[in-house]
């Protein structure tokens, strides 16, 4: 067998069972046990992906802590099935990574079985490449951008991971202001770096918005914000769980680290007068447009450095460097076009 999934369930009917079916049939084990702690936890130390039948009752709500504390200490899988009136009623204990590990009833059984293989051979593969196909990220084109280096590619993934807070919050911030011109800015830079890493059906969705954006037809804007930024928030969530990480939006530790280092370095510069600091930005606007992306770089590196603490500009900067390290150079000079203009 190429591993075990366990059922939690007050019941076993016809989901459950012909659930079963299907993860047999594909190769897979199961064990299916009722909603008692003593099965549980008795069972559990032998699974791989654990799914719990959804239940509003206070049982069903108990068990839910359960399974989730019990997966979380072995770094399990946990998934969870049910109708929507059962889902609303757990909504406040499902944990990020849960809720991306959601299915609602009625659904495609074979599908939903096909998915949890998928995080049972996520959790037997030692390749982080092949978790990360498992996780739905087309890999095989995502590696041709990196010359098939492996490693620029998941250093790349991290990235993407670790900018996902900010990244949100920034979407959120503009959305609310309806600031339409940083929003299609911000989901242009998210569209770039979704396809780079191979998530192609967030980049497409990106792109959506990002028309949507430019040319402020903000219904369609509305309709599709909340449903994108949840694409967005499973992809991330899926990401980390292929390859054992927080499943949080909050960046790795490493990260903060880095953020307070440039803080510092920032507070310790003589902020940059703004002549100064158009000049920067044309300069290396101008560098892009003859593909000088090292000269380029150093420009809005500089700009960056002595940029006030706290400053709007920041973030966007920040877009502009990963626009060039991910070399999506119409990406970066957008972006610069867009700051100059706003700051001449």
């Amino acid at each position: 067998m190429a591993g075990v999934v366990m059922i939690v369930t007050q019941e076993v009917k016809f989901f459950c069972e012909t659930l079963s079916q299907f993860l047999n049939q594909y190769g897979y084990d199961v064990v299916t046990v009722p909603f008692s702690k003593q099965e549980v936890r008795a069972n559990i130390g032998t699974c791989d992906v654990v799914l719990l039948e959804a239940d509003k009752s206070q049982q069903g709500i108990t068990m839910l802590d359960l399974v989730a504390s019990e997966t979380r200490s072995r770094n399990l899988a946990m998934c969870v099935a049910g109708y929507s009136d059962d889902l609303a009623s757990l909504t406040p204990q499902l944990t990020n990574d849960m809720v991306a590990r959601t299915f609602e009833r009625p659904c495609d059984i074979a599908d939903v079985a096909h998915k949890i293989g998928a995080f049972v051979d996520n959790r037997s593969s030692d390749d982080p490449i092949d978790r990360l196909r498992n996780a739905g990220l087309n890999t095989q084109t995502a590696l041709q951008y990196t010359g098939d280096s492996r490693d620029f590619y998941l250093e790349i993934v991290k990235g993407y991971v670790r900018e996902a807070a900010g990244m949100t919050d920034r979407l959120t911030a503009d959305y609310v202001k309806a600031n339409w011109d940083d929003y299609a800015i911000a989901v242009h830079s998210l569209k770039g770096s979704s396809r780079t890493i191979g998530a192609t059906d967030l980049g497409e969705l990106a792109f959506s918005l990002e028309m949507a954006a430019r040319e402020h037809r903000e219904t369609d804007i509305r309709n599709e914000h909340d449903a994108f930024l949840s694409s967005y928030s499973q992809t991330v969530h899926d990401i980390c769980a292929a390859l054992g990480w927080e499943s949080t939006l909050q960046p790795p530790l490493e990260h903060v680290g880095e953020v307070e280092s440039q803080k510092q370095i920032s507070n310790e510069l003589p902020s940059i007068s703004r002549d100064e600091f158009v000049r920067h930005l044309a300069d290396a606007r101008a560098c892009l447009e003859t593909f000088e992306v090292e000269r380029a770089e150093a420009h809005v590196q500089k700009s960056a450095e002595r940029a006030l603490d706290g400053s709007p500009t920041t973030p966007l900067l920040a877009d502009v460097l990963r626009c060039l390290e991910e070399f999506d150079v119409d990406g970066a000079v957008d972006i610069l076009t867009h700051l100059i203009e706003r700051m001449s």
